[in-house]
């Protein structure tokens, strides 16, 4: 295209043809680059003003579109980048320097006349069996864009951060196709909590449910599963299995139970029957701060199989462990039913119409622990307090509440009275008490002894009742004392 100065159009042609103009001052447009020209005064007549442009030829799947610019940054053109040894998007501009943009990258590309200027791209490719995204960073942290797993995001030659849950840096040189291998990561399990991975600076960068799979980048990372540590290596296209096992307290399910470290400080906690998964190994349970070992075993990562499917005609076929159980018909399946089932739950089998769908494989390994329970009846006056056996202080909460214990023998006080609490498995031990009342005297103190005389609570207020176990007690108030025999459920007056 050639103009003016003013930009008023003169003619238009395509290159190597020629445009007879007048002698002055012109500008020639090439894919909006600008060169200008003047044809002087003194010219034979028939000479030509010959002008060179140069070609910019960017290599790479031409699947990918480059978008170009000159140094004022001003857009010239969009083309795709050229599958090798093609031609067809290369783009004639006049010499000078040129801004290339491929998926925000960037390439400074200077143009000689009649020279063809080739940059060859590289690519990206991460490689799993997800759907989900990459993505791309440079090494200034710069976002750059995305690609779907298994499709190739194209670059300029360059270092970048490559993040998939990880991230990695990863060279792309000129004409290289680069294809990044994930590895998977499950940790097996009854999908009660979620294990996190954590990268070697530290940083949480990905979290599922057990027995759900991650994929990662090829490395070493931590994986805390209820804030309890394993290391594991990812290799490329291999699974990497960690096992846990389930650990559960059977009670009322009112109670939390903690797992402790090593220093006794809580890792992981629930209710009572709830679950918690867990790594191998031993663990101290505490329950109301009453404490038992508990070994969590689970199963070997090599014999975790993949669920099968299988359809049986008859009891026999149904010897493995199973997870699952599905009535089929052709490609129809439904879950089993009461209807399915006679009144002993037996599955009838001899209709060869229906066949059973068996999911099987083995089952997480459970371990349970059973607690006991200790009730101290009351009015929610006064609190008790419970100590173990070597009278290490435990808990304390008000009367007229049962807290649960693992088996064992306890001490409990009540305004410094005392009673004895065997607990065992599955059992609640029920302590009961009663009540001390004085009438109220304007500012009055009464005092409380056991029945050999020593101090168990005093200027307690007159109006004001307590609660102590079953026994013989002494009452102190208005210098006088008197005997008191307190009874499960009652109220004993001061008359």
């Amino acid at each position: 295209m050639v103009t003016f100065p003013d930009n008023t159009l003169v003619a238009d042609a395509d290159t190597n043809v020629s445009i007879p103009v007048f002698q002055g001052e012109y500008n020639l447009i090439l894919n909006s680059s600008v060169q200008k020209i003047v044809i002087p005064q003194v010219q034979e007549s028939g000479q030509k003003e010959i002008v060179q442009a140069g070609y910019i030829d960017i290599q790479g799947t031409g699947q990918t579109d480059v978008t170009y610019f000159d140094t004022q940054g001003n857009q010239l053109a969009i083309k795709k980048t050229n599958v090798s040894g093609a031609e067809d998007n290369r783009l004639e501009v006049f010499p000078g320097t040129y801004i290339a943009v491929l998926n925000n990258t960037s390439a400074s590309i200077t143009v000689t006349a009649g020279k063809n200027e080739s940059v060859i791209t590289g690519s990206v490719q991460v490689s799993g069996q997800g759907s989900d995204n990459f993505f791309i960073y440079d090494l200034k942290g710069s976002y750059l864009g995305y690609s779907p797993l298994n499709s190739a995001f194209e670059l300029f030659p360059e270092t970048y951060k490559i993040l998939y849950n990880a991230s990695i840096e990863q060279v792309v040189e000129p004409g290289e196709a680069v294809n990044i291998s994930l590895g998977s990561l499950v940790v097996s399990g009854a999908g009660n909590d979620k294990y996190f991975v954590i990268d070697t600076l530290g940083n949480e960068i990905a979290s599922v449910n057990t027995d759900e799979t991650l994929e990662l980048f090829a490395g070493s990372y931590n994986v805390r599963l209820n804030n309890i540590l394993k290391t594991v290596v990812i290799e490329p296209e291999k699974t990497s299995k960690l096992t846990s096992g389930v650990l559960t307290v059977q009670g009322s399910g009112e109670d939390d139970f903690y797992i402790l470290d090593s220093l006794g400080v809580p890792v992981a906690g629930a209710k009572t029957n709830q679950e918690l998964d867990l790594f191998g190994g031993t663990y101290t349970v505490s329950l109301n701060n009453s404490k038992t070992q508990a070994l969590v075993i689970t199963v070997q990562a090599d014999a975790l199989p993949s669920a099968e499917k299988r359809s049986v005609q008859k009891a026999a076929d149904l010897s493995d462990p199973l997870t699952a159980l599905k009535i089929c018909s052709g490609e129809i399946i439904a879950e089993l039913n009461e209807a399915d089932m006679n009144q002993d739950g037996i599955i009838d089998l001899i209709d060869a119409v229906y066949g059973l769908q068996v999911i099987s494989g083995i089952s997480i390994p459970k371990t349970v622990l059973k607690a006991g329970a200790l009730t101290i009846t009351g009015q929610g006056i006064d609190f008790f307090e419970v100590y173990n056996s070597q009278d290490t202080f435990l808990v304390y909460k008000k009367t007229g509440r049962t807290l649960e214990f693992f088996a064992g023998d306890y001490i409990v006080k009540l305004n410094n009275s005392i009673n004895y609490a065997e607990i065992s498995q599955g059992q609640t031990v029920v302590l009961e008490t009663g009540i001390v009342s004085i009438p109220k005297t304007g500012t009055d103190m009464y005092n409380v002894r056991d029945s050999q005389g020593n101090i168990l609570k005093e200027n307690i207020a007159s109006g004001t009742n307590i609660e102590l176990f079953p026994g013989n007690y002494i009452i102190e108030f208005n210098g006088t004392s008197k005997n008191a025999v307190i009874e499960a459920g009652r109220i004993w007056n001061w008359e």
